[in-house]
């Protein structure tokens, strides 16, 4: 672990150990009387000086250079401490990035001679990992990827089919369903992709996103036209407040400057959406604040209006996995409940289960809810089809984690 200082502190010492000070000091004390010596004399000396024996305190020059040039007084005294400090404390400023910079030039430059290496070992040791827990896992996680793409096929024939009629009649939900149904169905796909490789954690974050998406949907669809006009309008509030932010840091990141011209239009659509709609359409859910009747609705106001209030505790248990907040770094899905203080940086096939039920479950609720805005045969044997696997998946999922939970030792 620290192979790093040592390389650093090998490299300063080669520049400011004890042999180049007192090279410094002497070399002064020669140069003042008035001597010139060559590199190689100067050596000889310092390495005289180096090697004193016990009880010998001075050094005779001439025993080491020879008759031709005279002894010379090289006592160290304070004057001669003081300078030197003072050269080390020049070069400490002047030269510690230099050797900072070299010792991390020659480590990158080792780290990608062995990176094929290394880079091969830990992919194998990662496949291996995943075979294991699509060993475990093989079944719920094939019910889910039938799931999905059962939900992506009934999204993507809905808005082929209806899409026409839609947009001859300026329809704008369903606009906005069929963008958040093609969301979530990417989303879906990531926590997939997260629950295979085994962080279930991860997973759970992307599930906090899914649930969200699923909400909107609901809300959108229970007010229709109305509400879903104002909230393709609310992008001009979220384009103006990250016009301002940009404006504020766009220095500090190295960044062009925004052009007046495009910061006013910008300025210009938020001004005229708060005169359409209110000064409360400018906060987060600004869109939704005329249908709920309160200035400054939030995301548990959705949740409550379309009865989904229960999932509030899921929702913030996944949320430790997206802040960085001390539950974050204590409670991890990945390890099991007598694992609590391992410190788990990586991969681990314990706690699918709940991220997986999670994520079956909001794609249900916005598939069915897209569906059934259209309701006949097709759209209605789809979503019950996609119940009845719902409810499979969640037992299959939780079947796994029941045996896992008895299961004592390393994953």
């Amino acid at each position: 672990m620290d192979t790093l200082q040592k390389m650093f502190e090998l490299t300063l010492h080669e520049k400011i150990g004890a042999k180049p000070l007192i090279r410094r000091v002497v070399g002064k004390k020669f140069t003042d009387a008035g001597i010139s010596l060559t590199e190689d004399q100067l050596q000889a000396i310092v390495d005289r000086i180096e090697n004193l024996k016990e009880g010998e305190e001075t050094v005779r020059t001439s025993d080491i250079i020879g008759d031709e040039i005279a002894d010379v007084n090289i006592e160290i005294n304070d004057k001669d401490i003081e300078e030197a400090v003072k050269k080390v404390t020049s070069f400490m400023k002047d030269e510690y990035p230099v050797i900072l910079e070299g010792v991390a030039d020659s480590m990158l430059e080792e780290i990608k001679r062995e990176s094929e290496t290394n880079v091969l070992s830990y992919r194998e040791e990662r496949k291996a990992f995943e075979d294991r827990l699509e060993h475990r896992w093989g079944l719920p996680l094939r019910l889910l990827d039938t799931f999905h793409l059962l939900a992506l096929e009934a999204g993507q024939e809905f808005n082929k089919h209806y899409r026409p009629e839609a947009s001859a009649a300026s329809d704008k939900t369903f606009d906005v369903l069929t963008r958040l149904h093609a969301r979530a169905c990417q989303v879906a796909a990531e926590v997939i992709t997260l629950l295979k490789a085994g962080l279930a954690d991860g997973a759970h974050a992307r599930w906090r996103t899914l649930h969200e998406v699923a909400i909107v949907a609901m809300f959108i669809e229970k007010h229709r036209q109305d509400i879903a006009e104002r909230y393709l309008r609310h992008a001009v509030v979220e384009s103006y407040k990250g016009a301002l932010q940009y404006r504020k840091h766009y220095k500090d990141l190295g960044l062009q400057p925004l052009a007046d011209a495009d910061f006013d239009k910008v300025q210009a659509d938020y001004q005229k959406a708060l005169t359409d709609y209110g000064v409360e359409f400018k906060s987060d859910y600004g869109w939704a604040a005329s249908a709920l009747r309160k200035s400054r609705p939030t995301f548990s106001d959705l949740e409550e209006a379309v009865n989904l209030e229960k999932w509030r505790g899921h929702y913030k248990l996944a949320s430790h996995n997206v802040h960085a907040n001390p539950k974050g770094i204590s409670f991890r899905l990945g390890l099991s409940h007598n694992e609590r203080n391992i410190l788990l940086a990586g991969v681990s096939d314990r706690g699918l289960a709940d991220p997986a039920h999670g994520a079956t479950l909001s794609l249900l609720q916005i598939t069915s809810t897209l569906l059934l805005t259209k309701p006949n045969m097709d759209t209605l044997v789809r979503s019950r089809i996609l119940m009845k696997l719902q409810h499979e998946i969640k037992d299959e999922f939780l079947k796994v984690h029941n045996e896992m939970e008895g299961r004592v030792g390393p994953k």
